[in-house]
């Protein structure tokens, strides 16, 4: 191994498999997925996460569609205790400037941290 990027491709066995979340994911996508969209887009608007104002463009409902559909995508990762592969997808998307709505260079380190930390 030569650099740190060895390092980050190495897998933890078992570090992304989890015993309760999956169920509660499944509860989440089956009766509060609006409710919990609704509660992580108030949590990015209160943290200020400089995302979306790159986002500012669309409506409401847009927007809650947008995040309904990415939330959804993450909680059938969880569900099926995928984690580590959502976030090997999501970075690969990321790093190939694959993403729906947003640039490759559009997501600042603020996004990421502050998303992280939310709620």
């Amino acid at each position: 191994m030569n650099n740190i990027d060895d390092l980050n491709r190495l897998p933890i066995p078992g570090v992304y498999k989890y015993k309760h979340l999956p169920q509660l994911a499944k509860m989440i996508l089956d009766n509060h997925l609006l409710a919990f969209c609704t509660e992580q887009l108030a949590y990015a608007r209160e943290y200020k996460v400089p995302l979306l104002k790159l986002l500012a463009h669309l409506t409401e409902p847009e927007l809650i569609e947008l995040s309904l559909k990415s939330i959804r995508e993450l909680l059938e990762y969880l569900i099926a205790n995928n984690a580590e592969e959502q976030i090997q997808n999501a970075t690969e998307r990321w790093m190939s400037n694959q993403l729906d709505v947003i640039g490759k260079y559009d997501v600042l380190a603020e996004d990421i941290t502050l998303i992280s930390c939310q709620g």
